[in-house]
């Protein structure tokens, strides 16, 4: 089986701490299955970011709110 996606699935980023924990999830497996593009699942919240990865490879993330992400599904 080929992983294909790394979802995160939070009430909010608004706290540190919580940004934090969900951005390192989605980061490492980011990097311990290749994948370029990773997603942030929120109550109401929503953006994108370019990061870097410890291997210096750039990834993008989309922070999305799960009712936005279940419609488009």
């Amino acid at each position: 089986t080929k992983i294909t996606g790394a979802i995160q699935v939070c009430a909010e980023l608004k706290h540190h701490d919580t940004q934090k924990r969900e951005y390192d999830g989605l980061l490492e497996a980011m990097e311990t299955y290749q994948l370029t593009e990773g997603l942030i699942l929120t109550e109401d919240e929503e953006g994108s970011e370019k990061c870097a990865l410890a291997s210096a490879r750039s990834v993008s993330i989309t922070i999305k709110p799960i009712w936005r992400w279940m419609l488009e599904y």
